[in-house]
């Protein structure tokens, strides 16, 4: 049998830009092998060798919709998998003045927006929608404010 735990960066697998360097960790339990590959909008990309690691950092250089597992093999030919989807902006998300953070200024401006006190760009629209659920409302400024509270 083949036994292995996969993390990546905690509860943050759909909120990130471009650049962002990744530090995936990993326990395996009789793993003879151990890859992780990773597809960028469905094509293979990367098949990189972790074999004999505990942890591997990588850096999303292109925004898109990004796949990755941690593919072992015992000796005995067995295999085990899982799969983990998630998606990388061009911009990040969140950062309504694009100013390349996520800071109480975004916030207010989020806000201002849902009192009916100014209007948001197409673009700024798109990054306001937190949930993507097509709406820009109270819960997208709640989903803003954790994430400025949880990065003090």
């Amino acid at each position: 049998l083949l036994y292995f735990s996969f993390g990546g960066w905690g509860s943050r697998w759909l909120f990130d830009a471009y650049g962002e360097t990744v530090n995936f960790s990993f326990n395996s339990t009789n793993a003879a092998e151990l890859y992780i590959p990773i597809d960028v909008n469905g094509i293979r990309k990367h098949f990189i060798d972790v074999t004999g690691k505990s942890n591997y950092s990588c850096t999303f250089d292109e925004p898109g919709i990004y796949s990755y597992c941690l593919y072992g093999t015992n000796v005995y030919g067995e295999c085990g998998t899982k799969y983990v989807t998630f998606t990388v902006y061009d911009k990040l998300k969140g950062d309504l003045n694009q100013d390349g953070n996520i800071t109480l200024t975004d916030l207010i401006l989020l806000q201002k927006y849902l009192l009916h006190r100014t209007t948001l760009t197409t673009e700024q629209s798109t990054l306001a929608d937190w949930n993507e659920d097509g709406n820009i409302n109270v819960i997208d400024l709640m989903l803003l404010k954790r994430t400025i509270l949880s990065a003090s």
